[in-house]
């Protein structure tokens, strides 16, 4: 499964998930969540002050994203950039690409396993809406807007998700209008960047 459609399956995945988790109410408490327990560190201490919770969350990201950077400078990552520039290239160099996609995939999944444990973390509690279309959406557009590096897609996701929300609380509630704003302007880039792209190719 390739392109729009493995986009397609995952956001059909995601909202499926989050309809389980809601009317799962035993287990996920339903729409209003469940409380996570207090942060503890190695020696026992517990973290309940919100700075030292956000310091605690900010040092993890911190080593993440650095275990993000290292990974994209071995092998692995560059194999990625390979198949995201040429896939039948690679496959005529002998590589399985399906492997290699697969083993991305699953990485992908650990880092957002990380980065949602992270936020259950600042936050202190999770709710089912966390799997809904609303964050797929912002993830997608994150992707869209850091095509060329995935740093770039953290950095775009972080600023967005501040945009909606500094900017949605500014214009009374309106950060789904942002967020629909938001991927118009993404959309418009995206299809100005391939034409642009077309048209060094085919000059």
């Amino acid at each position: 499964m390739r392109g729009i459609w493995f986009l397609v399956a995952t956001l059909a995945v995601g909202e499926l998930a989050y309809v389980a988790a809601d009317r799962w109410r035993p287990v996920t408490g339903g729409a209003t969540g469940l409380t996570a327990e207090p942060l503890m560190l190695a020696g026992g201490a517990t973290l309940t002050l919100d700075g030292h919770r956000y310091l605690y969350v900010f040092a993890w990201f911190a080593v993440f994203v650095g275990a993000v950077v290292w990974l994209l400078t071995t092998r692995f990552g560059l194999v990625l950039r390979g198949l995201a520039a040429n896939e039948v290239r690679l496959h005529a160099d002998g590589y399985a690409a399906t492997l290699w996609l697969w083993s991305a995939y699953v990485v992908a999944g650990a880092v957002a396993a990380a980065g949602g444990a992270l936020m259950v973390a600042g936050r202190g509690y999770v709710a089912p809406s966390d799997l809904g279309y609303v964050v797929s959406a912002l993830a997608l557009l994150a992707a869209i807007t850091g095509l060329r590096h995935p740093i770039w897609a953290c950095l775009a996701a972080i600023g967005i998700i501040a945009v909606r929300d500094i900017g949605g609380n500014l214009l009374t509630g309106r950060g789904p209008l942002m967020l629909g704003a938001a991927f118009v302007a993404a959309a418009i880039f995206l299809a100005r960047r391939r034409g642009h792209g077309s048209a060094q190719v085919n000059p």
